[in-house]
């Protein structure tokens, strides 16, 4: 693929009207003109294309690309590109081949490219395919877990593993009741632990902000998770509803 584009580029044309235009005898660039001079010299011009391109991004914003695929020697490459008013402006490419978790990956090369290019500016983000999709849905995965990891969710989530929250009123009457208290569980540990549990007021809040905290993202990985894959625009309202509701 990477052969056919070269063949249609404009810059390939260039080149041999370039050469046809000196005539029979040129003579091709030096191994130290293209390592040295001619090499600072494609750099700075690249350098000086990418402030023009900056400068777009900061005044209109500019859209993240990541363009995953496979090369004839078997390597995962990430290209990453960015689109403005001012063009598309070829940004970095990551050889992705010796990771072994490539969506976690994406989703901190994404944060990372994100960071360089400035937070402020990127107004979107534009992946490729399904693959790309379920790295989206693993980064959600990773935040779910991150949300449980907190000191104000972990010990709640431990704890309702013995409870459950909709049926918080039922469990709260079977430890009011005859039953319970002629219970011979009611003189053990776990009994009297369980009991102080589903009667405490402040674990059941504690249980209540954590399914809120969560729920939004839940409703993502199924929207992610569907046979018809949904773009990024479509995904772009929920998770700003999600990163309201969160917050």
């Amino acid at each position: 693929m990477a052969y056919h584009s070269m063949a249609k580029s404009r810059s390939l044309e260039i080149m041999i009207e370039s050469a046809g235009q000196m005539g029979p005898g040129v003579k091709g660039p030096s191994y130290h003109e293209l390592g040295v001079p001619l090499l600072e010299k494609t750099v700075k011009n690249t350098q000086t294309l990418k402030e023009k391109h900056v400068i777009a991004w900061k005044q209109y914003g500019c859209s993240l690309m990541a363009d995953g695929w496979t090369d004839k020697r078997g390597r995962d490459l990430i290209n990453f590109l960015i689109n403005s008013p001012e063009d598309t402006f070829f940004f970095k490419s990551i050889d992705a081949s010796s990771q072994a978790q490539v969506a976690s990956l994406l989703a901190d090369l994404l944060q990372e490219k994100i960071e360089e290019i400035g937070k402020e500016y990127v107004v979107q983000v534009v992946i490729d395919n399904s693959a790309n999709f379920k790295a989206a849905a693993h980064c959600l995965d990773l935040m779910l877990e991150d949300i449980g990891k907190l000191s104000v969710f972990r010990a709640k989530i431990y704890n309702a593993r013995r409870s459950l929250y909709k049926h918080r009123d039922a469990l709260r009457s079977l430890f009011l009741s005859e039953y319970w208290t002629t219970s011979k569980l009611t003189n053990t540990n776990a009994g009297r632990l369980v009991a102080n549990m589903v009667l405490s007021s402040p674990f059941w809040t504690g249980v209540e902000y954590c399914i809120k905290a969560s729920h939004p993202l839940l409703i993502i990985l199924r929207i992610v998770d569907k046979d018809e894959k949904p773009t990024m625009p479509e995904l772009a309202v929920p998770m700003n509803e999600a990163k309201r509701k969160i917050k």
